[in-house]
């Protein structure tokens, strides 16, 4: 697995550390309310 981010106009891929890929909140923080959680954290 790989992550992506965009530095300076860049893209920039990394290897995933193992569990983050599972994990929506780390990567969209815009879903890290606590509404949020609530409401997906079974999924």
């Amino acid at each position: 697995m790989i992550v992506y981010t965009i530095e300076d106009g860049k893209v920039v891929m990394t290897r995933a550390e193992r569990g983050a890929a599972d994990d929506p909140f780390a990567t969209f923080s815009e879903w890290d309310g606590a509404i949020d959680r609530k409401a997906y954290g079974e999924l």
